[in-house]
């Protein structure tokens, strides 16, 4: 079953600003950095989506969406 999750930036990332929202679907609890990565070219951040600050759930605030 897979999970909805919305992603607050908690820094600025190359083009992706302090405080952007994503919203990110996954089969894991934290959402992986593949889904992550998925999300974030899917909005247009194809740059920011293949470095390992974008990717890291660490640089995100995560809020599970019911």
């Amino acid at each position: 079953m897979p999970y909805a999750f919305k992603l607050t930036a908690r820094y600025g990332t190359g083009r992706i600003p302090k405080g952007w929202v994503l919203h990110v679907a996954s089969f894991g609890k934290p959402p992986h950095s593949v889904d992550i990565k998925k999300a974030l070219i899917g909005a247009g951040f194809e740059k920011e989506a293949n470095t390992p600050a974008g990717v890291s759930v660490a640089n995100w605030n995560v809020e599970e969406l019911k």
